[in-house]
C-alpha cells in the first residue's frame, strides 16, 4: 500500500458489528466490562486481545497506532506477515523522547551519545532534566563519521539519538551507517523523524532502533493537538508498551482522533511544503539582504 493510500485507510473502518464507521469512533471508556471475569483476568494478563484500562490500550489510539506502524513501516506487510512491530500514541513528542530514553536506558550504560544540531527543548530535557538523575550526555556532530566513531569508542553511550533533519538548522547525518557504528559500540539508535515524516525517509528501515515524532507538527497538521508517538519493532516495542502500562504517557481519545484526521491529508501537505520551501530558498539565495541560508539542497 502506497503512503499516501495508508494515509487515508491504515487503522480506520474496523468492524464493530454489522455497521462500518467511516471514521474511527472516539473511545472514552477508562474501563471496559466484560461477561466473564475469567477474560477481563486474561485481557489484563496480555493472555487474550481486548480492551481492559484506558492507561493499558484504547480502541481509537490503537487505530491511530495502527496507521503510524503503517506509515513508518514497522506493521506487519504482505511481505512479512509476522513481523512484530508498532507504535505508541503519546500525549506529546517530548514525553515520547523521555519515555523512550528511559526505556532504553533501562538495563544499559546511563549515557546518550547526542547530535550537536538539535531542538532546544530536546536538549533541555537531557541536560536540565535527565542529567540529575544520573543519565549522562555527550554532543558529536553526526555528520563527521569520525568524531562519531572516535565518541562511540571513548564515551560508550548506551543510546545515540539524532534526528533526521536537525531542528532547525536542517543537518542529516548518514543514517544507515551511523546505525551501523552506533551497533558495533553495542549502543541503540533513537532517530526524530519529525521534521523528515515518513513520506521523505523512514528510519526504522535504515537500522533504526526506535523512531520518535511530534504529531503536532506535519503529521497532525492543523495546528489543534498535541501528541507524540514512538514506533519500534519486535521486543523493542514491547518494552515500550510495559513502561507506557505503568508510566501512563498515552494519549487521550479525542486528541488521537484529531491526529488521524490531519494524517489523512499529510502526504499533499508535505509536498507542497517541500515545493514552497524550496521556492522560499530559492529567492533567498539570491537576496542581497540575506548573508546565510540553511536549505537541504545547498552545497554549502
Amino acid at each position: 500500500m502506497k503512503i499516501h493510500t495508508a494515509a487515508v485507510h491504515a487503522g480506520d473502518r474496523k468492524k464493530p458489528g454489522k455497521h462500518i464507521p467511516v471514521t474511527t469512533p472516539i473511545h472514552t471508556a477508562a474501563s471496559y466490562f466484560y461477561g466473564e471475569s475469567e477474560i477481563l483476568d486474561k485481557v489484563f494478563g496480555h493472555e487474550v486481545e481486548g480492551y481492559a484500562y484506558a492507561r493499558y490500550d484504547n480502541p481509537t489510539n490503537a487505530a491511530l497506532e495502527e496507521l503510524l506502524a503503517s506509515l513508518e513501516g514497522a506493521a506487519p506487510s504482505a511481505e512479512s506477515p509476522e513481523a512484530r512491530g508498532g507504535a505508541l500514541a503519546t500525549s506529546s513528542g517530548m514525553v515520547a523522547l523521555q519515555a523512550t530514553l528511559l526505556t532504553c536506558l533501562a538495563e544499559r550504560r546511563k549515557k546518550v551519545l547526542c547530535a550537536e544540531a538539535l531542538y532546544g527543548a530536546t536538549v533541555k530535557l537531557l541536560m536540565n532534566m535527565l542529567e540529575p538523575f544520573g543519565i549522562e550526555t555527550r554532543f558529536v556532530d553526526i555528520c563527521d563519521e569520525a568524531a562519531l566513531a572516535k565518541a562511540l569508542e571513548t564515551f560508550q553511550p548506551g543510546c545515540v539519538l539524532m534526528e533526521t533533519v536537525s531542528n532547525p538548522i536542517l543537518r542529516v547525518g548518514d543514517l544507515a551507517r551511523i546505525a551501523e557504528l552506533s551497533h558495533a559500540a553495542k549502543a541503540l539508535l533513537i532517530v526524530d523523524n519529525t521534521f523528515a515524516t515518513p513520506l521523505l525517509v523512514r528510519p526504522l528501515e535504515h537500522g533504526a532502533d526506535y523512531v520518535v515524532h511530534s504529531l503536532t507538527k506535519y503529521l497532525s497538521g492543523h495546528g489543534d493537538v498535541m501528541g507524540g508517538a514512538i514506533i519500534a519493532r519486535g521486543e523493542k516495542l514491547e518494552e515500550i508498551r510495559a513502561m507506557s502500562r505503568v508510566v501512563g504517557p498515552i494519549l487521550g481519545p479525542f486528541e488521537a482522533y484529531l491526529a488521524m484526521r490531519g494524517i489523512k491529508t499529510f502526504p499533499l501537505r508535505m509536498e507542497r511544503q517541500c515545493r514552497n520551501a524550496a521556492a522560499v530558498a530559492a529567492f533567498l539565495r539570491t537576496h542581497p539582504a540575506i548573508e546565510q541560508e540553511y536549505y537541504l539542497d545547498d552545497p554549502a
